[in-house]
């Protein structure tokens, strides 16, 4: 039997129920992005699983677990490249580990591919029928029910940490706590964690990718840790790579610095209200089928800000025109905002805000290199005030009114 398809339409607890109700023999294959996994499948029972990851994960499950140490582990990759044998076999002919811990430390690490591959929302999968070669390989049997059931609960359990932490690029860090810490009691998982940690500043993202872990087990180690107060997350996100993130980021951090700027002094005037107020002005737009402000809100974090943005800002292809649309659309929204607070507070408070906004653009300048991208921003959103306040001068005795100041400063 031949299989093929993606997981927008078919899914994949539905495709690991047919195998096993068929009792089929072969591989499943699955990739997206660069990710592969392969699960291998004997009489409808998983024997097997592997992924595009480095082999190293399953040294690390066992260094974690505290059965070999990282010299060892270390020494093996060495051996077993020189060999071409696997890590495992190498553990074992040293006499590091046991048969049966090596055993089941390839169930797990089976097992974290299995569930990891549960998360992808988005692949392309084919499924061929093929007799199993398994020679030299340390065979697992995992029944498929049990892990459709283990698969669902985590799901469900992730859904809920990754609300405490909303986005897998924000930097982790140790806090002052931990520091002040003499003593720490924690898990080796845990443990794993906060010593990366140590050596620098990570992303969940990136801790999954340095543990081995799996997904859901590296969530539920830093929500411990962040719940104790070990561990804290900054205001920064981590970036794979130079491009459009980085300018897309730099603008969000500094229209975000306005607003929250903007929104504290209005909370001054009106109390709690000014968050609905400024939620209330945001643009209509809908670019690439999604709101761009939906999950911004000033009162956030900066790093949640930025990741809602470019979570939004995803479907550009062009850098250029993304960077073009976000500038108008922030300046959009930026309007609205103070044409807002011209209508609900009269002219002089709102020129109170608008100087204490041109104070914070002032301080934010000093550290921003002339020429560079967030110099610029900077300029644009300065030139973009004065207009305003030109604007409301002008305007505000004859017509005051929001839709007559949005008509004089539109651009």
């Amino acid at each position: 039997m031949a299989l093929k398809g993606n997981f927008e339409t078919f899914f994949l607890s539905s495709i690991l129920e047919l195998l096993h109700n068929d009792l089929k023999t072969g591989v499943l294959h699955a990739q997206h992005n660069g990710k592969e996994a392969r699960i291998y499948v004997h009489e409808g029972t998983i024997v097997y699983a592997s992924g595009s990851s480095k082999e190293a994960r399953l040294g690390y499950i066992l260094q974690h677990k505290g059965l070999i140490t990282k010299e060892q582990l270390n020494e093996c990759l060495a051996s077993g490249a020189d060999k071409k044998n696997a890590v495992g076999k190498a553990l074992v002919e040293k006499g590091y580990i046991s048969k049966d811990a090596l055993k089941e430390a390839v169930r797990k690490q089976a097992e974290g591919i299995i569930y990891n591959l549960f998360l992808w929302e988005q692949g392309d999968f084919e499924y061929r029928d093929a007799k199993l070669n398994l020679n030299g390989v340390v065979v697992t049997n995992l029944n498929i029910q049990a892990l459709l059931l283990e698969a669902s609960r985590r799901i469900d359990e992730l859904s809920v940490l990754k609300k405490q932490i909303p986005s897998p690029d924000i930097l982790l860090t140790i806090s002052d706590k931990a520091l002040a810490k003499t003593k720490i009691q924690l898990n080796a998982g845990e443990w794993a964690i906060l010593t990366l940690l140590m050596e620098k500043d990570h992303s969940v993202k990136v801790l999954i990718e340095k543990t081995g872990f799996e997904t859901a087990t590296v969530y539920n180690h830093v929500y411990a840790l962040l719940s104790s107060g070990i561990i804290e997350q900054s205001d920064q996100i981590q970036f794979a790579g130079a491009g459009s993130d980085k300018t897309y980021s730099e603008i969000v951090r500094i229209y975000n610095a306005v607003f929250q700027a903007v929104c504290h002094n209005l909370q001054i005037e009106i109390g709690e209200m000014a968050v609905t107020v400024i939620n209330d002005c945001k643009p209509d737009t809908v670019p690439q089928n999604k709101h761009l402000f939906v999950n911004f809100h000033p009162i956030n974090p900066a790093a949640l800000n930025v990741h809602a943005i470019l979570e939004a800002m995803k479907g550009f292809e062009n850098l250029e025109s993304g960077r073009s649309f976000l500038l108008n659309k922030f300046n959009e929204f930026l309007i609205n905002i103070f044409a807002k607070i011209s209508e609900i507070l009269g002219l002089h408070p709102t020129l109170k805000i608008l100087e204490d906004t041109k104070n914070v653009l002032t301080f934010l300048k000093k550290n921003h290199p002339e020429e560079s991208e967030g110099a610029t921003i900077i300029v644009i959103i300065t030139d973009h005030l004065k207009q305003f306040e030109n604007a409301l001068s002008q305007n505000y005795g004859a017509n005051p009114s929001t839709n007559g100041l949005k008509s004089a400063l539109r651009t």
